[in-house]
């Protein structure tokens, strides 16, 4: 399902709904050249407090490490940015 907004930013409001799936850990994709979507320091911040680990790579490494999670039955959630 998707909650995100149309951003290049990953922001606490977008943490905070998903947050609400009580997951281990997000895997952000930052798209393909690593630089397109950011994590603020504040969102950071955020997921640390809530003790939810956060995992980030370009997009199609990101998609891997989601995958091995899944694979291992661990309740992840997966943020992709898809545009070249």
């Amino acid at each position: 399902k998707e909650f995100r907004k149309k951003s290049h930013s990953f922001s606490v409001e977008e943490f905070l709904e998903i947050s609400k799936k009580k997951p281990y850990g997000v895997v952000v994709g930052t798209g393909h050249t690593d630089k397109a979507l950011q994590i603020p320091a504040d969102t950071r911040e955020v997921m640390k407090m809530k003790g939810v680990l956060l995992f980030t790579d370009r997009t199609p490494n990101a998609i891997e490490i989601f995958n091995a999670f899944i694979s291992a039955k661990k309740r992840i959630v997966g943020v992709f940015h898809t545009s070249l």
